[in-house]
């Protein structure tokens, strides 16, 4: 099932035109959009939920404003941890299915700094555009990429109907968790109260914002025995010294300008428990020039002993 993300305000004219489209190709009941989706008296929540479940592709449908857009006391909606675009995003992303990020209007891709930390690994999903001069053809195209799925592409398993949002799974329960950068770095062990339960979550090296793990058996009890899985969703904070993108870092290193012209040892500020990193500056390198450090960046999640790679901006000082 194809499940489109958008924002009435921002994108409902070139959304409504690539539903038609999609339901001429797929048939209605392989496509949701909200509108003509969900029977009279349904819960809105409880049915968004249970189609991004369900769903094997989520279009993110982006117009010029969909970062601006903010509510009645000017708070920006992607702010809101109960907006409906924010919420179907992320559960999309939790459940790591195809997740395209669908450009009209003339929109350009948003970058991490204009979306919230939780929503950033949508940023590094390759977008498609919709052109206004060629919509016909443009949707033909995003169809025939639809049809031809990239190898690894998985999902969780579907919730059962009538499962509520907040829990999608009888006895699931899901919390946010926050960590710093250099316990993402690193690793770490939170105490979480669930219910004045006192739960112990490992946090991996490599985490991400967005990412989602899961603690079997810790969640609500079910009356048929046993109890339901408690699911983290976490949120890195970002570092004063350090711009992360997946599992690269960047960084900008002072130099003293006789040193960029000489030559110099220099070193980047802390990298969690790895301390600095120390680099050699090449004679007569130009200031603004960018270092690639192989192997010194972000830890590979779930790939002990291998990292991204840390890129260096030097700064004559």
């Amino acid at each position: 099932m194809i499940f489109i993300c958008y924002r009435r305000e921002d994108s409902v004219g070139h959304t409504g035109r690539l539903f038609d489209r999609l339901v001429q190709h797929y048939g209605r009941e392989r496509v949701f959009m909200d509108l003509d989706a969900i029977a009279p008296g349904e819960d809105f929540i409880d049915a968004i939920q249970r189609r991004v479940w369900a769903c094997d592709v989520e279009l993110v449908v982006i117009g010029p404003g969909w970062t601006r857009a903010a509510d009645t006391t000017g708070r920006r909606r992607l702010e809101d941890p109960d907006d409906f675009v924010r919420l179907e995003v992320l559960a999309a992303l939790s459940r790591e299915v195809r997740v395209i990020p669908v450009l009209v209007g003339g929109a350009t891709m948003p970058v991490a700094a204009d979306v919230p930390e939780t929503l950033r690994p949508l940023v590094r999903r390759q977008a498609f555009e919709l052109s206004d001069r060629s919509f016909h053809d443009s949707v033909s195209r995003l169809i025939a990429a639809l049809d031809t799925p990239p190898a690894g592409t998985r999902k969780a398993p579907a919730p059962p109907a009538g499962t509520p949002m907040s829990s999608p799974r009888r006895g699931d329960l899901w919390c946010d968790v926050d960590v710093s950068f250099e316990e993402s770095f690193d690793g770490v062990e939170k105490e979480l109260d669930i219910g004045g339960r006192r739960v112990t979550l490992a946090i991996p090296p490599g985490v991400d914002s967005g990412g989602t793990l899961r603690l079997q058996g810790e969640g609500e009890p079910i009356a048929e025995g046993g109890a339901g899985d408690l699911y983290a969703v976490i949120t890195v904070r970002e570092s004063p010294g350090f711009t992360r993108d997946g599992v690269d870092l960047y960084c900008t290193v002072d130099v003293p300008a006789n040193g960029l012209k000489a030559g110099a040892v220099a070193r980047t500020p802390k990298i969690g428990s790895h301390g600095a990193v120390r680099f050699t500056v090449p004679p007569r390198t130009p200031d603004g020039t960018r270092l690639r450090l192989a192997g010194k960046g972000m830890p590979v999640l779930d790939a002990s002993g291998m990292f991204g790679d840390l890129y260096v901006t030097l700064r004559a000082v």
